[in-house]
């Protein structure tokens, strides 16, 4: 592949423990690479990330291959089969999942069905029944995947700590 496509993987023996995030839809091409993570790489935890809103991620929802990040949280059922084939791969090598409390279409969107508590309640029932995967690593910020920048992303979206407590009261 070109210089530019290629990821360094490799990582020194201090650096433990280390986290690999990957980013995908396609059960089983992120089943293989988690398995290439854990077996030639020696990583010690495997990552889903299903929180980041960036138009270059977003703009690929339709595109099942190229779909990550928190246009995945609409699938709830897809990311639990996504998780469950990792898990399969990896074996006692925890895997994980990375969200946002919710998403929009934009700052404005008056349709809040994926932005409210019993949607991100739903989504980690689901996820973990689907899959097995206990550990959620929670952005307590909804996702708005239009009109405002990944790093706008990071700072418009108010924090919502409360339901991010409640989520882990709740589970």
């Amino acid at each position: 592949p070109p210089s530019h496509l290629l990821v360094t993987l490799r990582f020194g023996d201090e650096e433990h423990p280390i986290t690999l995030q990957l980013g995908g839809a396609s059960p089983e091409r992120l089943a293989r690479a988690a398995s290439i993570a854990v077996e030639e790489y020696g990583y010690d935890e495997i990552n889903l990330n299903c929180g980041c809103p960036s138009a270059r991620v977003v703009s690929k929802q339709k595109d099942a291959d190229k779909c990550l990040g928190a246009s995945l949280m609409r699938d709830p059922e897809l990311v639990g089969e996504c998780l469950r084939r990792m898990k399969e791969a990896v074996g006692d090598v925890p895997v994980t999942v990375k969200h946002r409390l919710g998403v929009r279409k934009s700052e404005r969107s008056p349709d809040d069905s994926q932005d409210c508590y019993e949607f991100i309640s739903d989504f980690v029932d689901l996820v973990h029944d689907r899959s097995g995967v206990d550990h959620f690593v929670v952005h307590a910020r909804a996702a708005v995947l239009g009109g405002l920048s990944a790093a706008a992303n990071r700072v418009v979206p108010p924090l919502r700590y409360d339901e991010v407590h409640r989520l882990a009261d709740d589970f």
